[in-house]
């Protein structure tokens, strides 16, 4: 059976699809037509271009811990919010968060280096010399991909963007932070800024500036607290399923994992009021 399904799927044993109505024979005024059946996804081809889109979203997100308890940010896909959390449980509730979307779900985590990096991405193509020696590595590196900031920060349905990456100062970097932020509002598109507690967004921080604290003065608040239980099964390459499934796709109830064990902290503060 030709499809880019399982093979091995036992319900659409490789078409990719399923039938819901069967095909039937039409009659009309002097012809007759066969209506093929109708049908719909798999649920192999759905959980495996699921867990592609996870991982698309951020590289080796399903690697990520579980956490024991939904997540606040469930719920805030829509919404842009600032969020303060260290990596790992970070990774785990975004991970919570695209598992329970789509497979079409479009959310990309890029971080302020990356802001950067697009900003003076038209210098870098033309071989001028760059005076920023994160952006200086990263062109030398690969082509650039984005030739504006627009580029990269207006597309995604959600953009998670992480600050602290950058470690070289630049002068320039909390207006291009400020830029990317009010450039996705004007779109009416939700960002998730996240820093971290060892860094946060606070006077100091290279992507600082009071316009660009101003400009997150409507995103909701989160300090997210906890642990979580590492995802032993995908982090480890030396554990092995005690039965492999067909076609190396894993199911969805593995990717999410059992949620057991951990504990989660959330505090919420009100949006200012102006």
């Amino acid at each position: 059976m030709i499809g880019d399904g399982d093979p091995n799927c036992p319900l659409c044993l490789g078409r990719g699809v399923v039938d819901v109505e069967d095909g039937e024979m039409v009659e009309g005024e002097g012809f007759n037509y066969l209506r093929g059946p109708s049908v719909r996804v798999c649920e192999c081809v759905r959980k495996r271009d699921l867990l592609k889109n996870v991982n698309r979203g951020w590289k080796n997100l399903l690697r990520a811990g579980k956490l024991s308890s939904p997540s606040p940010l469930l719920g805030l896909t829509d919404t842009s919010v600032w969020v303060t959390a260290d990596r790992n449980l970070f990774r785990a509730h975004v991970r919570h968060v695209a598992l329970r979307q789509g497979p079409l779900w479009n959310f990309h985590v890029k971080s302020d280096m990356d802001l950067m990096t697009a900003w003076l991405g038209s210098v870098a193509l033309k071989r001028k010399e760059i005076f920023d020696a994160d952006v200086a590595r990263e062109a030398a590196s690969e082509s650039l991909k984005f030739h504006a900031l627009v580029d990269l920060v207006l597309p995604p349905e959600l953009l998670i963007l992480q600050l602290g990456v950058k470690a070289a100062r630049n002068e320039a970097m909390p207006e291009v932070f400020q830029e990317a932020i009010l450039a996705r509002d004007y779109e009416g598109k939700p960002t998730w800024v996240w820093d971290q507690p060892n860094n946060q967004f606070a006077p100091g921080h290279f992507c600082y500036s009071m316009g660009a604290h101003d400009a997150l003065d409507s995103f909701d608040r989160l300090k997210l607290d906890g642990e979580v239980v590492m995802n032993r099964k995908t982090s480890s390459p030396k554990r092995r399923r005690k039965t492999p499934l067909p076609g190396g796709i894993p199911s969805l109830s593995g990717a999410m994992g059992s949620q057991v064990g951990g504990t989660q902290t959330v505090k919420l503060k009100p949006k200012k009021r102006k």
